[in-house]
Order: C-alpha cells, then structure tokens, then sequence
C-alpha cells in the first residue's frame, strides 16, 4: 500500500458524490482505501465549498429535526409581546438553538391559551399557568418539563415588565 497522502482532490470528491451517489462516509473510505488520508468534516467543507451541499449537517441540507437550518417558525406571541424574542437574542445573548427551545414551549403555550379561551395575557392566572404545566408534564421528561416551565417563567416576568401581566405572576410557574 502506498503512504498516505493528506490531500483531499476536490474534482474526484465532487464527482464521486454527484455522480455515484456516494456519502460523505464513502468518499472517506474509498479515498483511504486510495492512500489519502482526510476526515468526514474536510470531505463536507469540500463538498459546501463546491455548492453541492448545503448545510454542513448532512446531505440535502437538512438538520437534526429535518428542516433547513435557515428555516424559522414563526415566533408565538408577536401581536401581544413583538419584542420578546429579540430580548432573548439580544439583551440575554441566547444563542439560535436556545431561542428555537424557547419558541417551541411558547408555541405549546400559545396553542394552550387558545383551546382554553383566553384573549389576553391580562387573563393569565396562577390557576392557568399550574394546569398547563401540569398538563405538559404528562407529555415530557421531567428535565424537558424544568425547561419548559423555565420558559414559560421567563415569558411572563417579561410580560409582567411590560405591564401585559401582573408583575408577580411569574413567581407561580
């Protein structure tokens, strides 16, 4: 066997993943079986590199859930709190996954608040907030409930600074 070579020649990667078909594990292995030596990561900075992939994730650009990386959902709340999530992002200096963490709890709350009939945040209640998290806890593990109660606690502190809530409310999550 020849000695490894620690090249990575974009035209043979880029036309044995286009045109064969092959992984990004593939193209490692047959290129290892070749002498050269690479990594996964080098292969798929390649392959981004020559627009043929176009997330770093995986193949087809999708992330660990199944969507584009660059897809949002749309942010709950946006007519009653506009600015919450730009708080999080700016003022608290979250990164995009905890904010997407925070988006998917609200997003169970806003749906919560709709099913039980409730127009305004002026009509939370101790009474409220205890049976949404006591109904989420029947659907979550108990550290997925901690997060979610977190959320849902720094949500209503927030209303409640913004006079959309009652200031204390939040101490009853």
């Amino acid at each position: 066997m020849p000695p490894a070579r620690d090249i990575v020649p974009s035209d043979e990667v880029v036309r044995l993943y286009t045109v064969e078909g092959k992984s990004v594990r593939a193209i490692v292995a047959a290129m290892a079986a070749d002498g050269v030596a690479t990594t996964d990561y080098r292969v798929r900075k390649l392959l981004i590199d020559a627009e043929v992939l176009s997330s770093p994730s995986r193949p087809g650009g999708r992330g660990r859930r199944g969507r584009r990386p660059g897809d949002r959902r749309a942010d709950p709340f946006t007519d009653t709190v506009p600015d919450f999530f730009e708080h999080l992002r700016a003022r608290r200096g979250l990164r995009e996954g905890s904010v997407e963490r925070y988006r998917r709890h609200l997003t169970h709350f806003e749906a919560y608040l709709g099913q039980a009939r409730v127009s305004t945040l002026r009509e939370l209640s101790p009474d409220l907030l205890r049976t949404f998290v006591d109904e989420r806890a029947r659907a979550l593990a108990r550290p997925t409930l901690h997060e979610c109660r977190t959320v849902l606690r720094t949500f209503v502190w927030y209303a409640g600074r913004r006079s959309l809530v009652a200031s204390n409310l939040w101490k009853n999550v």
